[in-house]
């Protein structure tokens, strides 16, 4: 007599799938993203922060498709966030994936943000304008317009006065 018994066999997770990293803008934006290139069907993507201790945002279920995961921006800091990525299967070990996503988080300056600087100046000096530490990500623009029209264009990380016209 021949005893017979279904057997369902997972596919282990491939961990080599392409990641790609995404950028926010802390204030407007409330979440980052990757996505994952073509994803496998019916796989479960965790995102991990920490070397992969502290997941961020929720698991995701791979679609077979390119793969967008949300990651709330509570989670991240300013700056260069390179997150871990762990894959599972029902059945299977969870594994984690070969490459690491980065979301870049920046950070919007407040119009009230302390700044300190030269408050008189003469035509040719240079201006020191200090921006707070601890906003890593912010983009400080090139130029700035002062009173009456004229235009100080940041050089060698100084604010330059030119002669009035």
């Amino acid at each position: 007599m021949i005893n017979t018994e279904p057997v369902t066999v997972n596919v282990a997770p491939v961990t080599n799938l392409t990641m790609l990293g995404g950028s926010a803008c802390k204030g407007p934006d409330t979440v980052g993203t990757f996505t994952i290139v073509n994803s496998q069907i019916g796989v479960l993507y965790q995102a991990y922060k920490n070397a992969g201790t502290s997941p961020v945002g929720s698991s995701v279920t791979g679609t077979g498709q390119n793969l967008v995961i949300p990651v709330p921006l509570n989670n991240l800091l300013a700056g260069d966030n390179a997150l871990t990525v762990k894959a599972s299967i029902s059945g299977c070990n969870t594994v984690t994936m070969a490459q690491s996503p980065v979301i870049s988080v920046y950070i919007i300056p407040q119009a009230n943000m302390p700044v300190s600087y030269n408050p008189t100046l003469c035509q040719g000096d240079s201006a020191f304008i200090s921006f707070p530490t601890g906003l890593p990500g912010m983009i400080v623009n090139s130029s700035v317009t002062v009173d009456g029209g004229w235009m100080m264009n940041l050089i060698q990380n100084k604010y330059l006065l030119p002669e009035r016209p």
